[in-house]
């Protein structure tokens, strides 16, 4: 009789002893919200998840998104100092279409403190449901191209158009296939480069936007009038020599006129290319002013970027 209440006693111990340090459920509830539940354009979707969890001691918890059709996020870490509730994010770059439910799928890491011990089992929070349409982003558009006055000795141009990217990243801009030299600004809606050709007068340019090899614009054909990018001296008296630096005016003087106003103004000398040249000329006796000076082939006139000052 005494060994079967002894028996009884220990196996009563045994259990009470198992009791006392089996692992507790440290996980008590999981939460987890999702904003916008739904999205329709360009990927990733920016979907905003957070998860409310509450334990009942100190532990560490991994964490991780998991979806319906069995895709897994990558594991997170929770950390608490003991019995209480937190807000935790779940980041995810969502960049495919997905349909389905998405939850929190928690195991504890390590408990900490004298209570010790883990069951290892995974809490899976709510569900939630998602739509996730993605569609392909608006290719770059480019709608006008202009030239900087300061662009000597290469030309400048300002490129505006819409979905550029508000970033450069790996996208280039090619000017009839040759690459600009410089890219001053690179917006969603303008660019600037510098470089790559110095436009000829009446000549068609090609401009795109790639990515690499891969054209990701229309090819936008643009022509440029030549210009007088500068001239020195910026003022002068009458018979004053001043030397223009003009872009695309071509390598001679055939067929050319230059004036200040409406006088002409008589060419000492016509240097260069069809890409740049330095043209020699000679201030016109007129009454002291600020006039522009512009050289005409034909009917085709272009102008300086600031005018001429006679004393």
């Amino acid at each position: 009789m005494k060994t079967k209440i002894l028996i009884i006693l220990g196996a009563a111990l045994f259990f009470l002893s198992a009791q006392a340090f089996s692992a507790p459920a440290l996980i008590v509830s999981i939460t987890l919200r999702a904003k916008p539940t739904t999205h329709d354009g360009p990927c990733p979707a920016p979907i905003n998840f957070k998860a409310t969890m509450t334990v009942n001691q100190a532990c560490k918890l991994n964490y991780r998104i998991v979806r319906s059709d069995g895709w897994k996020g990558p594991i997170l870490n929770a950390n608490f100092g003991g019995p209480q509730t937190s807000d935790f994010d779940a980041p995810v770059s969502w960049k495919e279409s997905f349909t389905g439910w998405v939850a929190i799928e928690a195991t504890p890491a390590a408990v900490l403190g004298p209570r010790g011990g883990l069951s290892g089992k995974p809490f899976q929070s709510n569900r939630v449901d998602l739509k996730i349409v993605c569609t392909a982003p608006p290719a770059p558009a480019i709608t006008g191209i202009t030239v900087h006055c300061d662009g000597a000795p290469c030309d400048e141009f300002d490129i505006t158009g819409a979905n550029f990217g508000a970033a450069q990243g790996s996208r280039k801009v090619r000017i009839d296939a040759v690459e600009p030299s410089m890219v001053h600004l690179w917006s969603d809606t303008k660019i600037i480069v510098e470089g790559g050709v110095c436009t000829v007068w009446n000549k068609t340019y090609h401009f795109g936007i790639y990515d690499g090899v891969t054209l990701l614009s229309s090819i936008f054909p643009q022509q440029f009038g030549a210009r007088i990018d500068s001239f020195s001296p910026a003022s002068g008296n009458p018979g004053t020599q001043v030397t223009l630096h003009a872009l695309g005016a071509g390598a001679t003087a055939a067929g050319k006129i230059v004036k200040m106003g409406t006088a002409n103004m008589p060419i000492v000398s016509w240097t260069g290319s069809d890409c740049a040249s330095a043209i020699v000329v000679t201030v016109p006796s007129m009454p002291p002013g600020s006039y522009v000076i512009d050289i005409y082939s034909g009917a085709t006139k272009i102008a300086s970027c600031s005018p001429f000052k006679i004393l």
